[in-house]
C-alpha cells in the first residue's frame, strides 16, 4: 500500500495536490470527530458503569435481606423447644419419635422456603443424624472426619458459611448446596451437635440470571476466601480465570481479561464477607456510543469529497498545460535518440509555463551535439585504457622472462640462453603484431608455446603442458595476449608449488555462439570466492596482490565484449585451478578499430 501511494503521488502535480488535500481534510475532520467521539465514549463508559454498579448494589441488598431471613429461620429452629430437648440428649440410641419430630420441623421450614432452602440436617455428637425423609444415610461415612463438621465444631459456637458442597452423609446427593452451619450448645455451653441449613445454589444463580448481561460479561458471587458461590452462567471457568488475576486485598476498577479492557464492579453482601462481582468488557458499555462511528466516517468522507472537488476544479486551470508538456517530455527517449519538440500554444505564453516550454525546446536542440561529444570522448578513453592495460601485461612478461635468462647466463648455459633469447624475440614479434591489437587464435597458441618453452628452461623441464585447441577456430580473432597470461598465472601461482608432475592444459573450441577457452593446472587450487571478488569487483587482497594479470584480462574482456564476454573460475578434476574464458564467436563491430 505504501509503494502504491508513493507511486501514485510522485507522477502528477494534480495527484499530489489531491492527496495533500485529502490528508489535510481527513486529519482535520478526523481529529475533531475523534476528540468528540472519545469525550462522549468516556462519559458513556462512566455513566454505564455507574448504572451497573447501582444494579449490583441493589442485588447485594436483596441477597443480604434474604441472608438475614435465613438467619431468622435458623434462629427459630435453634430455640425451638423440641429441637432443644432432642439436641441435648446424648444417649446414642435411635428414638423414632425424636426423629419424627425433628424431621417434621425441618420439613415444615423447608417447604415454606423451598426456593431458598435445599435441606436441613442435624448431626448430634452421639452419632444420631436427623433429617427429612428424602435421602438415605451413608453409614460408611464417619461424620467426625468431614471437613465442614470439623470447621463448624471448631468455630467457638459461631455460624459459618461453607462453600458449595455435596453432603457426604447421604446417598444420591446430585447437586451442590451452600452450607449455613454452627455448633449447637446446651444450657451449660457444651456442644451437642452441628445444625446445617443447606441453601440452594440455584437460588443465587437465578438471582444473578435475572440481570441482563452480555455474552462476554462474567457475573458471580464469591465468599471471603474467594470460593465461587454461584455464577450467572453454567460454567465457572471464566470466573476462576478472573480470580487468578486479582490480588487478595486489592480489587482494581479495570483489568485486562482475554486481551480486552474490562471493568470490574464489586459490591459487599452485608457483613458476611461475600461479594457480588461483575466483569464487563468496555465494548459492552459503549454499544450505543459505537454507533457514532458511522457518523464520523460519513463526516470524513463528505469533507474529503467536497475538498477534492474544489481542489480539482482549481487545479484544472494549471495542470492541463503542464500535462501536455509532460507528455511531450515523456516521449523523448535518450536511449533510442527519439526527441520531440514542443509545438503547443503554451510555447507562446509569457508566464512560467511558457518559459518552461521554451527552455525545453532549447534543451532538445542542444542534446544531439552534447551526445556526439560524449560518444567521441568515451571512445578515446576506452582506447587509451586498453593500450595501457596491454603495456602492463607486456612489462610483466618481459620482467619474468629476462629474469630467467639472467640466471641461465649466470649458470653458463649458453645454448639454453640463446634459445630463450630467440624465443623471446619471437614472442615480442608476435606481441607487437604490426601494431594491431587484434590477433588470431593460432598466433596466441604460438605465444603460449614460446612462453612455456622459456619457463621449462627456468624450472628445469619440470613443467608439462598440453594444448588442445580445435583447428576450426585457429582463424578466430581475439584481443592479443588474452590467453597466454592465464598460462603464466597457472605456472607461477599453481604448479610452481609442485616439485614434479606439473601439468598445464589449454583447450579451445566453439560451443554454439561462443568460443570457450580453458586453462587448467594440477596445482594447489584456489579460493574461488576470494579470486572472483578480487578480479570482478576490484576488491583488495593481500594474497592476490601479485595476480593483477587476472584482473587485467577480465577488464579487457569487458571493454572489448561488454556483457557478451566473461571469465569464470572453478576447481578442476585434479584439484587444481581452472579458468574458463567465454567469448562471442563474432567480435563487436568496433573491435577492429581498437
Amino acid at each position: 500500500m505504501k509503494k502504491l501511494i508513493k507511486g501514485f503521488y510522485k507522477h502528477s502535480l494534480t495527484r499530489k495536490t489531491a492527496i495533500v488535500s485529502i490528508i489535510v481534510s481527513v486529519v482535520t475532520v478526523g481529529l475533531a470527530c475523534n476528540f468528540t467521539y472519545q469525550s462522549i465514549r468516556e462519559s458513556s463508559v462512566e455513566n454505564a458503569a455507574k448504572q451497573v454498579s447501582q444494579t449490583i448494589n441493589q442485588l447485594s441488598d436483596k441477597l443480604n435481606d434474604n441472608v438475614l431471613y435465613i438467619y431468622d429461620l435458623y434462629a427459630k429452629l435453634e430455640i425451638d423447644r423440641d429441637f432443644v430437648n432432642i439436641s441435648s440428649k446424648q444417649n446414642g440410641k435411635f428414638d423414632l419419635e425424636d426423629f419424627s419430630l425433628l424431621s417434621q420441623l425441618f420439613n415444615d421450614t423447608h417447604v415454606l422456603n423451598s426456593e431458598i432452602i435445599d435441606s436441613i440436617v442435624f448431626v448430634r455428637y452421639d452419632g444420631q443424624i436427623f433429617y427429612e425423609y428424602r435421602n438415605g444415610i451413608n453409614e460408611s461415612v464417619d461424620y467426625r472426619e468431614l471437613d465442614w463438621f470439623k470447621k463448624a465444631s471448631s468455630n467457638n459456637g459461631f455460624a459459618i458459611w461453607y462453600p458449595p458442597y455435596r453432603n457426604e452423609l447421604f446417598f444420591n446427593v446430585r447437586k451442590d448446596a451452600v452450607g449455613f452451619m454452627k455448633a449447637i450448645t446446651n444450657s451449660i455451653y457444651k456442644q451437642t451437635g452441628v445444625l446445617v441449613m443447606n441453601i440452594n445454589t440455584s437460588y443465587f444463580r437465578n438471582e444473578l440470571a435475572k440481570l441482563n448481561i452480555g455474552s462476554e460479561t462474567e457475573l458471580f458471587i464469591v465468599d471471603a476466601e474467594n470460593n465461587i458461590i454461584a455464577s450467572a452462567k453454567d460454567s465457572t471457568e471464566g470466573c476462576k480465570e478472573i480470580l487468578k488475576l486479582l490480588e487478595e486485598d486489592d480489587i482494581p476498577d479495570t483489568l485486562y481479561y482475554k486481551n480486552r479492557k474490562t471493568h470490574l464492579i464489586s459490591s459487599e453482601i452485608g457483613n458476611m464477607g461475600w461479594r457480588v462481582m461483575e466483569v464487563i468488557p468496555e465494548s459492552e458499555l459503549t454499544v450505543d456510543v459505537d454507533a457514532l462511528k458511522l457518523w464520523i466516517f460519513t463526516a470524513i468522507f463528505t469533507g474529503v469529497i467536497i475538498t477534492l472537488t474544489l481542489m480539482l476544479f482549481v487545479l484544472k486551470k494549471i495542470t492541463i498545460p503542464l500535462n501536455k508538456l509532460t507528455n511531450v517530455m515523456q516521449m523523448t527517449d535518450g536511449k533510442t535518440g527519439k526527441r520531440i519538440r514542443y509545438t503547443g500554444k503554451e510555447n507562446e505564453r509569457r508566464d512560467e509555463i511558457g518559459y518552461l516550454a521554451q527552455s525545453y525546446n532549447i534543451m532538445i536542440d542542444n542534446i544531439d551535439e552534447l551526445m556526439e561529444q560524449i560518444k567521441k570522448k568515451n571512445e578515446e578513453e576506452s582506447k587509451a585504457q586498453l593500450r595501457a592495460l596491454q603495456q602492463q601485461i607486456n612489462s610483466h612478461f618481459l620482467y619474468n622472462t629476462l629474469d630467467t635468462i639472467y640466471w641461465k647466463v649466470m649458470d653458463g648455459d649458453k645454448t639454453a640462453s640463446a634459445d630463450m633469447i630467440k624465443r623471446l624475440s619471437t614472442y615480442f614479434r608476435l606481441a607487437l603484431n604490426k601494431g594491431d591489437d587484434v590477433t588470431t587464435v593460432y598466433k596466441e597458441i604460438q605465444h603460449i608455446e614460446n612462453y612455456v618453452a622459456i619457463e621449462k628452461y627456468r624450472y628445469k623441464n619440470k613443467i608439462e603442458y598440453r594444448i588442445e585447441v580445435d583447428e576450426e577456430i585457429y582463424e578466430f580473432k581475439l584481443p592479443k595476449l588474452l590467453i597466454q597470461p592465464l598460462v603464466e598465472n597457472a605456472i607461477v601461482h599453481g604448479v610452481f608449488t609442485r616439485r614434479e608432475n606439473s601439468l598445464v592444459t589449454v583447450t579451445g573450441r566453439q560451443l554454439g555462439e561462443n568460443i570457450v577457452f580453458t586453462v587448467e593446472d594440477n596445482g594447489v587450487g584456489m579460493d574461488i570466492d576470494v579470486v572472483e571478488k578480487y578480479v570482478k569487483s576490484n576488491e583488495k587482497s593481500e594474497k592476490l596482490k601479485n595476480s593483477f594479470a587476472l584482473r587485467n584480462i577480465y577488464t579487457r574482456i569487458k571493454l572489448y565484449y561488454k556483457e557478451s564476454g566473461d571469465m569464470e573460475f572453478y576447481i578442476n578434476e585434479y584439484g587444481g585451478a581452472g579458468i574458463r574464458v567465454i567469448l562471442p564467436a563474432n567480435l563487436p563491430d568496433d573491435t577492429e578499430e581498437l
